[in-house]
């Protein structure tokens, strides 16, 4: 992927807060929003993926399960430092990974992976906030 989009995020991320005050209906951030968006789907195209609309458990990941099981299955990401600002992706219906741009280091990520039975790979970059965030994704083990 370009890097040319990691430097338009980063200088739509800083016109949203500074002259958009973070405000999420901003033109700033409806610009940073869009980069995003572009840089998610090029990843995606990439890989041979599509962005999902809808989200997805670690265990249906884990297992490649298109559908939700009640009582077996947890969104485990949004209290975790391994797993935030996240991205689904299927292929077809099945999911197929999480993207997730974090502030923690490397060795969380592996760690949280093997707590769920994942592999993780660094990604070079992260569309959420270039330079400050550690992309990983999160895949089904082999």
């Amino acid at each position: 992927m370009s890097t040319d989009i990691y430097a338009e995020i980063a200088r739509h991320r800083e016109d949203s807060y500074t002259l958009g005050s973070g405000y999420a209906g901003s033109i700033y951030a409806k610009r940073l929003f869009a980069a995003r968006d572009k840089a998610q789907r090029a990843f995606a195209l990439a890989r041979g993926w599509r962005v999902s609309d809808a989200p997805f458990s670690l265990e249906q990941l884990r297992d490649g399960r298109a559908r939700w099981r009640w009582g077996h299955d947890e969104h485990h990401w949004y209290d975790n430092s391994a797993c935030k600002h996240i991205c689904h992706f299927r292929i077809g219906q099945k999911p197929v990974a999480i993207v997730a741009n974090v502030y923690s280091e490397l060795s969380t990520c592996q760690a949280f992976a093997e707590k769920y039975g994942l592999q993780v790979e660094q990604l070079p970059e992260s569309w959420y906030w270039p330079r400050n965030c550690l992309a990983v994704c999160y895949t089904k083990k082999p």
